[in-house]
């Protein structure tokens, strides 16, 4: 998210929240969405034009992602950012001891924030956010040159060889920006779920979604992107530019999308992907489903009926736990007296194979 402040002018200035890599002001004309404090859209009902929350296209797409190798990088990230912060070391400790210290002022939503703070500026330290804001600065940059607003010349230098790629890829694929698609917002009424689309491209006489990613790699991500764009072309409704309304959607090619990738790594592997939105719906079904299922998991996963015991067996459950649990032989030999008129050949056979196994170790810790 961009963080704004005033120059010396009272100009806002919007730059990235780590790095403060200088952004574009918003696009001019263009509706600002706000969130709720789960990070979901806050938009006007088509219906009855109140606010009202709704998913975001990001939650589904990432739901059927393999996330451990993303997860194992980024502790290993939090771990070398701790271990080369002093301040973070000191205050790791100093958490730490709060939480060990069973005082009830530190319990678990305590521990909790406390130990997300210094995981995220442990991460921070460690560089996890640079490449990724640099991405986030690329794009709205690409932003303002596609729409027309400003030259690739009056892009800030760190970012200009970025959009000059991106405008070159466009260029050898044939496609067109259409600017008053660019950044706009759009709603699955089916799905009851927003997103932000990119661009739409004109490719001779249809329009192809696109799409613009800054990671450092497609390889574990062809998944996430597929759902996502197969998201934005089944989508129904577009917020109108100052975000009093929804309007239809322009039909837009089913077949195929148009993924312009600007590795953050090597911008020099820049490339043009066409995605094929067959599978993308495919992955799309499934991940809505995956997505139900999990919200209706708390309340059907438990079943309503339980197993009902069987009282004339309670005394023979006891007798087998009092053998699980003896230490000794002689532990099992006074089971076998108190539990004699429930005995089977069962716990005898359990009982021998205990004894073997305690007189084979020769003790047994309690």
């Amino acid at each position: 998210m961009a963080g704004t402040a005033l120059d010396a002018s009272g100009n806002e200035v919007r730059s990235t929240p780590v790095h403060h890599y200088p952004l574009p002001p918003s696009l001019p004309g263009r509706y600002e969405a706000t969130f709720n404090g789960n990070n979901q859209y806050r938009l006007p009902d088509p219906e009855t034009g109140e606010l009202k929350s709704y998913s975001r296209a990001t939650s589904i797409a990432k739901v059927l992602d393999d996330t451990y190798m993303l997860n194992q990088w980024r502790i290993r990230k939090v771990l070398l950012g701790v271990g080369t912060r002093m301040n973070l070391q000191a205050d790791l400790m100093q958490a730490a001891d709060c939480i060990n210290s069973g005082d009830p002022d530190y319990g678990p939503d305590w521990e909790r924030k406390t130990l997300n703070a210094i995981g995220e500026e442990a991460a921070s330290a460690a560089g996890t956010d640079k490449a990724s804001e640099h991405g986030s600065a690329v794009h709205d940059w690409a932003a303002w040159v596609d729409a027309g607003l400003i030259s690739v010349h009056q892009v800030p230098e760190q970012f200009r060889y970025a959009v000059y790629k991106h405008l070159e890829l466009l260029a050898g694929a044939q496609l067109l920006v259409v600017p008053e698609y660019t950044e706009r917002i759009v709603m699955s009424s089916e799905l009851n779920t927003v997103g932000t689309l990119d661009r739409v491209f004109l490719y001779r006489d249809r329009l192809v979604l696109g799409d613009l990613k800054t990671s450092g790699r497609l390889d574990f991500s062809w998944l996430s992107f597929a759902v996502q764009l197969a998201f934005y072309q089944s989508c129904d409704l577009m917020l109108s530019e100052d975000g009093k309304c929804w309007q239809d959607i322009p039909p837009l090619e089913d077949d195929v999308a148009m993924l312009v990738h600007l590795p953050s790594t090597d911008i020099d592997k820049a490339m043009v992907v066409p995605i094929a939105l067959a599978f993308g719906r495919e992955a799309l079904a499934l991940a809505v489903r995956v997505r139900d299922i999990r919200s209706r998991a708390k309340k059907e996963a438990p079943a309503t009926t339980a197993l009902s015991p069987h009282p004339p067996l309670d005394r023979w459950f006891a007798a087998r736990l009092a053998v699980q649990t003896s230490a000794t032989p002689s532990d099992i030999s006074q089971v076998w007296t108190e539990y004699q008129d429930v005995w089977t050949d069962d716990l005898t056979t359990l009982g021998l194979e205990l004894v073997k196994a305690i007189n084979a170790k020769g003790h047994v810790s309690r």
